[in-house]
């Protein structure tokens, strides 16, 4: 038995804005795999993008502007980059539209998405690149959580282009063995690990906060791979998961987690029956 069996109702109408590597990946799957919603229409400055996914498409959506795509469609998918996004998210919330964003790192600090949200009796859903698990600390929230931790181990290359890993001098020698490049509070860690913002801002929202979730970073020149571990517990329960992806040269954003993280989620709203 699948989750065919189960979906019901109206067909979603979905608009994608952003027609790069995660929104064409997402366009397809939503092609491909999801009865219940419809690709309804696409958007993206760059037009010759929007002409490669469609070609790439069998049931074809329209090609409209933003405009076009918010005002047409039941639900936006924000597909785009972390300094577009917040636009993006906030011309959607504000034509009464459900939003699901690939950047969470574009809602951090703009508390008002949450409450033009609730004026307007729609929702922002959040996907994640690197990160699984999440449904079990979302039900430990639910049990007054005590700790969450992010603990990622990648390859010295990774960090060292970045604040973390430059402070910790990653780009100047070559290891020979694990080191632990940063260690602090996830409000502290998007501007030291920017490649990793995405999945740090999905697990402070779903757990205790920026200010309460320790983040851990190591490199580690044995491996060529990225892999997470989330360890939180509460006070009748505590969790470890471990997601190891293969880490793409475009880095975690171009990880195909994104885009079935995405794509799942659009499945829970237009399933009649919904697990976790």
């Amino acid at each position: 038995m699948t989750g065919d069996v189960f979906r019901a109702g109206p067909t979603l109408r979905v608009g994608v804005v952003g027609c790069g590597r995660v929104g064409g990946a997402i366009c397809r799957s939503l092609d491909e795999h999801v009865t219940q919603a419809r690709l309804h229409a696409i958007y993206d400055i760059d037009a010759a993008k929007v002409q490669a996914v469609m070609w790439s498409l069998k049931h074809r959506p329209q090609s409209m502007s933003l405009a076009g795509v918010i005002a047409t469609c039941d639900l936006i998918v924000e597909a785009t980059n972390p300094k577009v996004a917040p636009d993006v998210i906030r011309h959607a919330l504000d034509g009464g539209k459900d939003v699901l964003v690939t950047n969470a790192v574009a809602i951090v600090g703009r508390e008002e998405f949450v409450g033009i949200a609730l004026e307007r009796g729609t929702s922002i859903r959040l996907a994640c690149d690197v990160l699984v698990g999440l449904d079990g600390v979302r039900a430990a929230v639910g049990g007054a959580i005590e700790s969450a931790a992010l603990t990622v181990v990648g390859p010295p290359a990774f960090f060292a282009s970045q604040p973390a890993g430059q402070r910790a001098g990653l780009d100047a020698v070559v290891l020979d063995q694990p080191k632990q490049c940063f260690r602090g509070t996830g409000a502290d860690a998007l501007e030291a690990l920017p490649e990793l913002a995405n999945a740090i801002a999905v697990l402070c929202f779903a757990g205790r906060g920026f200010g309460q979730t320790t983040v851990i970073a190591v490199a580690d020149p044995a491996t060529r791979d990225l892999t997470c571990r989330i360890a939180a517990s509460a006070a009748e329960v505590s969790l470890t998961t471990e997601s190891r992806i293969p880490l793409p040269e475009q880095g975690p954003r171009a990880s195909p987690l994104v885009a079935l993280s995405a794509v799942t989620a659009l499945r829970r709203a237009v399933d009649s029956l919904v697990v976790g």
